[in-house]
């Protein structure tokens, strides 16, 4: 049976917001220079631009489930991106560093929702055997954004000034705000009851996610000391005692019973694996093409660029494929290449030609296209139709939460490997080639234990979960 038009409308709606939140999350990175000149401030200072809007906006997804209860997904929509254009606004005009990091807050709280909400949208319009190829479609908006922020963001901080990488989300919050005003209208929700909202669970998680942000940062940073320590038990304390909270609670923030899911529990443990690997890996990559081979920022993108084209064309291919029952073994493909991608770094030397690195970021394209797609699809099937927007925000959070660590933990690991080498006499060059390749194969050997959970994957012909 051939999709109504309706539905392809609402994922376009859909892919336009999601768009603009993962842009966003790539595009101010580059004008951190800018902003401490601009502020008289320090690099640590700065930081706080990313870490303040990385905290409020993992802490807005676990509220997705309890929004959605009380909002239709038109009002939620478009009411989320209101709140983010807002904090672009007021991030743009900001004339302190302190009203900056505060409009960051309020563009994080519009922000938070979009991915968990975009899923969940996507899931309800779509039947399972057609999610496939939706959640292929939807996460191109996924893949783009952060593709070309970081060159948006520096064409627009060199040719205007550093507030315009915050104005730049006006124009398209308005458009895709009048698509959710016009398309997702027919999209109402059938609410049987009112959820009271589980103040005590948000407040434990609230702490848990701050606590594990801030620890992880201060990591990534400094090293591991006794506040990170503090923090890291602050984090697992306030994680303890908020699932007694959820055991006890009429209308829990999170549903605990989706943790005695295997596949679901699998897709996530997937998931979080899959961002430790990828995000910090992602970010030392810029520091061996630019540090070590001595690539300029334009080169680096260049050389980035044909990898991030090989994972848009295949998201809809493998989506259509997961459709007709290929997501375990896409998945599992995915992961052993996206993990070979990883040691082919070993070789690798400072004088390696561009088209070698280059072969190196398609390999880890084409794995990437081969498993995003089957494990958001799988994922977001596995579970009962109420559970749809819990485990949409759970999934995200592992996503975010995966990546800083994965930030922190390869940081952390590159500067023991360096200490390690020089200690042993070895040249600084070389110490930091060798951590480098260290954290590579660190990356690779994550990535290949995820293949035990990805063995809960079903083996069938479509997905039949959520309807």
């Amino acid at each position: 049976m051939n999709t109504p038009p309706s539905k392809w409308l609402i994922l376009l709606t859909v892919v336009a917001g999601t768009f603009i939140g993962a842009m966003n999350t790539s595009i101010v990175n580059v004008s951190i220079p800018n902003l401490m000149r601009a502020f008289d401030a320090s690099l640590h200072e700065v930081e706080w631009v990313i870490t303040a809007f990385m905290i409020a906006f993992s802490v807005t997804m676990p509220l997705t489930n309890w929004l959605k209860e009380r909002f239709s997904y038109r009002l939620l929509f478009v009411g989320s991106l209101a709140v983010f254009s807002l904090g672009s606004l007021l991030c743009g005009m900001a004339n302190s560093l302190d009203l900056l990091l505060l409009a960051r807050i309020v563009q994080a709280i519009g922000g938070g929702a979009l991915g968990p909400l975009s899923m969940a949208i996507v899931t309800d319009t779509f039947p399972p055997a057609e999610r496939g190829r939706a959640f292929g479609i939807w996460g191109l908006g996924v893949v783009i954004g952060p593709a070309i922020g970081p060159t948006l963001g520096g064409y627009l901080t060199e040719a205007l000034s550093w507030r315009w990488i915050f104005f730049v989300n006006l124009p398209f919050a308005l458009v895709a705000m009048t698509l959710g005003w016009v398309f997702l209208h027919k999209k109402k929700l059938e609410v049987t009851h009112k959820m009271k909202f589980d103040l005590a669970g948000f407040v434990w998680i609230t702490a848990a996610i701050t606590a594990l942000l801030y620890a992880l940062t201060e990591m990534a940073e400094g090293g591991f000391h006794a506040r990170t320590a503090g923090l890291l038990l602050l984090a697992a304390a306030s994680t303890a005692l908020f699932v007694r909270s959820e055991r006890r609670a009429l209308s829990p923030l999170w549903d605990l019973a989706l943790f005695k899911n295997p596949v679901f529990v699998s897709c996530i443990l997937i998931t979080l694996v899959r961002s430790v690997a990828l995000f910090g890996g992602v970010f030392l990559l810029p520091l061996f093409l630019q540090g070590q081979m001595n690539m300029s920022e334009t080169e680096s993108g260049l050389v980035m660029l044909p990898g991030a084209l090989i994972l848009a064309f295949m998201m809809p291919l493998t989506g259509s494929l997961a459709d007709k029952g290929w997501s375990f073994h896409l998945t599992f493909l995915g992961l052993l290449i996206l993990a070979v991608s990883f040691f082919a770094f070993l070789p690798v030397q400072t004088d390696t030609s561009h088209g070698m690195m280059i072969v190196v970021q398609i390999i880890r394209g084409i794995g990437l296209g081969l498993l995003v797609t089957p494990l958001s699809t799988v994922t977001m099937s596995s579970v009962k139709h109420a559970q749809v927007a819990m485990a949409s925000s759970i999934s995200n959070l592992a996503q975010q939460l995966g990546g800083s660590l994965g930030i922190a933990l390869l940081v952390l690991l590159k500067t023991l490997f360096v200490s390690m080498a020089v200690k042993a006499a070895t040249p600084e060059g070389e110490a930091e080639l060798f951590s480098l390749h260290a954290c590579f194969v660190v990356a690779g050997v994550l990535l290949l234990l995820a293949l035990w959970p990805a063995f809960y994957i079903p083996r069938k012909a479509a997905p039949t979960g959520a309807k």
